[in-house]
């Protein structure tokens, strides 16, 4: 017999054993998913009862009594589920630790990056612990307060880090510089329940899986749409929500999936958003001045280009330009500047930083304006104060100096 007429009949079984084995995983995951959905909804019942103060009355007393002893007897059943409990604990401590050397080895900026996975780990850990505390609930229910603080921990991990990272920057041009480059996006974090959907931006699939974290958000009006394949209907699961991305901000949603299939926008009672800024308003970065270009412009001795908000000094080739140019450079050459750029705005569209520049004898715009060699250029989107600005350029007129030794009386 030909050697094909054996291995056909070998290799046909060799692909149904393949599928048994397939399909028995498939069943495997399919149990798992449904333990843990079901546990995250009942858990909280036993988590409750632990954590409510004992009744005052006798007999609630004995009733809470007995239900702490049914507890007690049931984690000790159920020790398997409390090692799993110790289990997720103990990775959450592991991923802490990364996230304390990184700290004590003052790298900020991947201590940033290792947070969204850190906070990635809790959350999965979370679920894990939820399904557990339903089987063994004084630990489970032990172990989902040390998640919180660890959540906790984690905030402040970012909190210190953007303190530093803000620190360097007062000093450090090229680290400003990126910093207000990531300060033109957003950043998002999606987490949803059940967990592990895909994650979909304005129709196209990111490829991800809550929860995760999603950096560089271009600014504007988004449709997030989030689909989990339901193993027990054989159905996608599908919820749209739309949420507003701002400059400069870190927004977590947590989008609940309901039961039904829907592509309707999410309410008020199955979202849960909050917004951060991931810098403050402003920034202050102390410089020294090298030149200046026209009476508005200077570049620093690092090579970066200022212009100064709130005034318009005259261009090339026009009346008292020479004038303002010469003036601005006595204010900056050589002097220690200390420039307040606000972070909603960094830059012009000429790539040029944005800021209130001040020497030692106070805001050099408003210098400007005092001499007459510039006219007011008010920033309104901007949280700065016209009032004095506005004042000092009406008493230069009045004065008809520079610009304005022409001005009607």
């Amino acid at each position: 017999m030909p050697i094909k007429a054996y291995l056909i009949p070998y290799w046909e079984a060799r692909k149904l054993q393949e599928q048994q084995l397939q399909q028995e995983e498939d069943n495997k995951r399919e149990k798992s998913e449904e333990i843990m959905e079901e546990g995250s909804d009942i858990y909280s019942r036993w988590v409750h009862t632990i954590t409510r103060e004992p009744p005052k009355d006798f007999l609630g007393r004995i009733f809470w009594t007995l239900g702490v002893i049914e507890q007690t007897i049931i984690s000790m059943e159920t020790f398997p589920a409390a090692i799993g409990c110790f289990l997720m604990e103990e990775a959450i401590q592991t991923a802490g630790m990364g996230a304390y050397m990184l700290s004590t080895a003052k790298q900020w900026e991947p201590l940033l990056d290792y947070l969204d996975t850190y906070d990635t780990i809790i959350d999965r850990a979370e679920t894990i612990v939820k399904t557990l505390a339903t089987i063994s609930p004084i630990t489970g229910g032990t172990v989902l307060f040390y998640i919180q603080a660890a959540k906790k921990n984690s905030r402040a991990f970012r909190d210190v880090a953007n303190i530093k990272i803000l620190e360097q920057a007062e000093q450090d041009k090229e680290q400003r510089e990126k910093l207000l480059e990531q300060s033109k996006y957003g950043i998002l974090r999606i987490t949803s329940s059940p967990s592990n959907a895909e994650i979909w931006i304005d129709g196209e699939n990111t490829e991800l899986l809550t929860p995760e974290t999603l950096k560089k958000i271009p600014v504007g009006h988004h449709i997030i749409e989030l689909r989990y394949y339901d193993r027990k209907t054989e159905q996608w699961r599908i919820k749209t929500t739309e949420i507003d991305i701002e400059p400069n901000t870190r927004k977590e949603i947590k989008i609940i999936i309901p039961e039904t299939i829907s592509e309707h926008s999410t309410t008020e009672q199955e979202e849960e958003t909050t917004t951060t800024l991931q810098l403050p308003k402003y920034i202050e970065a102390e410089v020294i001045g090298d030149h200046a270009i026209d009476g508005d412009t200077f570049v620093t001795t690092e090579g970066e280009t200022i212009r100064l908000l709130m005034i318009d000094a005259p261009e090339t080739g026009r009346p008292k330009y020479e004038e303002a140019k010469n003036y601005l450079n006595t204010q900056i050459q050589d002097k220690k500047i200390t420039l307040t750029i606000y972070t909603t705005q960094p830059k012009d569209g000429y790539n040029r930083t944005l800021a209130i520049a001040r020497n030692y004898k106070g805001d050099i715009s408003l210098a400007m304006l005092n001499k007459g060699l510039a006219r007011t250029d008010i920033a309104t989107n901007l949280p700065i104060d016209p009032t004095k600005y506005i004042e000092a350029e009406k008493i230069a007129q009045t004065r008809h100096i520079g610009i304005w030794e022409n001005y009607p009386s």
